[in-house]
Formats: structure tokens, sequence, C-alpha cells
């Protein structure tokens, strides 16, 4: 296995984050980030930024991403993407992912060349976690756990992710079970979405639906089952 950076150090990014142009921001906005859901070999480009391996289009609408041809196996190895469509205040996102070899998978909310939302799945620590990370023209860092929680995690194993941002609160269900829900400073902010992976991975079906403030369930919300305040900024919820 190649050198491991680890979860929460530094991802080197081969060329800088692309800023969004005018054109682009007002297409993303007039279509909403349902256009992520259009994800084909011609979409691809206007879609997507490939910061880092080698990416391609699935015919579903999802993408499959890991390291380049010729390097040192895959194991050791980053490749991310970065999207050109901005992510609305409250969506909701969904997706199966299978990490086909290697330790790390993580989806980036909301990210701008300043920060983003981590969630990811770890596999040397069988967890899934929630964290802040940073990020600057040509480098992004992992950043400091807001919430983990164990999980198994195996490879060529497919896991269905459901992500809810709803009223800046963030909650995380895999198949079917709700694991963590909390808020996360990051999102306040607005940005895109981002996909990284330590090996290779596929992230099949991605969809992204924008949500009305009316829509959120009660359940989406950053409370207490029993409307108790929070004594911690994320809620675990057990096995």
């Amino acid at each position: 296995m190649g050198a491991h950076p680890g979860p929460e150090k530094g991802i080197p990014l081969r060329t800088s984050i692309l800023s969004l142009t005018p054109a682009i921001a007002l297409a993303g906005l007039l279509a909403g980030c349902a256009s992520y859901s259009e994800t084909r070999s011609d979409t691809f480009p206007s879609l997507w930024q490939v910061e880092n391996g080698q990416w391609q289009p699935l015919a579903d609408g999802g993408l499959q991403g890991g390291c380049e041809t010729g390097s040192s196996g895959c194991r050791g190895d980053w490749a991310s993407i970065n999207g050109r469509v901005p992510l609305p205040a409250n969506y909701r996102l969904g997706t199966t992912l299978t990490l086909q070899d290697g330790v790390l998978a993580e989806l980036m909310l909301d990210r701008t060349a300043q920060r983003y939302t981590r969630v990811y799945l770890y596999r040397i620590e069988n967890k899934l976690a929630i964290g802040n990370g940073r990020s600057t023209a040509d480098k992004a860092y992992g950043g400091k756990n807001v919430a983990k929680v164990p999980f198994q995690v195996e490879t060529n194993r497919p896991y269905r992710v459901e992500i809810t941002v709803c009223n800046r609160n963030l909650s995380v269900s895999i198949d079917g079970k709700r694991y963590l829900s909390g808020e996360p400073h990051d999102t306040r902010q607005r940005g895109t979405l981002g996909l990284a992976v330590n090996g290779r991975a596929r992230f099949d079906a991605l969809r992204v639906t924008a949500l009305n403030r009316n829509e959120c369930a009660p359940g989406d919300r950053f409370s207490h089952p029993e409307g108790m305040p929070m004594p911690a900024p994320f809620f675990v919820f057990s096995e």
C-alpha cells in the first residue's frame, strides 16, 4: 500500500479550483442542482472539474473516480473532482457509494475556495464521519471531525447514502438508517458539490434535489428527539 496521508491531512490538488463564471453560476441557479443528475459524457465537462486522478460518468448519472494510470496502485493516491453547479440552501443528496479499492470515499458539501463540509467513510478506522474541511486555490485539507460514529466499511459493498441539509441542519443516513444529525457551522455557506477518493470508488445514481424550507421534515431540524436542548453540536444515533 502506498503512503496514506490520513483523513485529516492535506490532499494535494494538481489544478487550482476553478472559479464559477457568471454564466455557469447563472446556469446553475436556473437549472438548480438537479443538473448533477444529468451527468453524461456530453455534459460532464460543463458540470464537473477534474482536479486529480481519473473520473468518468456512469450510465445512471453517477461518477466513478480513482488514481491515474501508471501510478503505484490506487490505495496511496487521491482522486478529487469539484462540481460547477452551486448547491441550494436546502437539499437532499442521494447516491449509492461503493468503495471498490482503497480506504476512503468522501462527499464535499458546499465547497468554496476556502472551506467545505466533509462526509466520509474511512475503512482503516471503520467509521462514518463529518468534518469541516479547509481549502486553498491548490490544496484541500481534511480538517477535524465534527462528529463520527463506528461504521463497518467494506470494499465492493454498495451503500445507499442519503444526506439532507435543511435549515442549516445536516443529517446522514445509510441504507435507510440515520446515523448522524446536527449543525456543522460550514453549512451556513453556499458552494458546490465535490467528491474525493483514496483508492477507487463509484458514486452511482448521484442525485441532488432542491428542497423548499417548508419541505424540511421536523426530524431533519436540529433538535433532540424529546424536544430537549442538544448538549453537543451533533446527535449520534445509537445502533
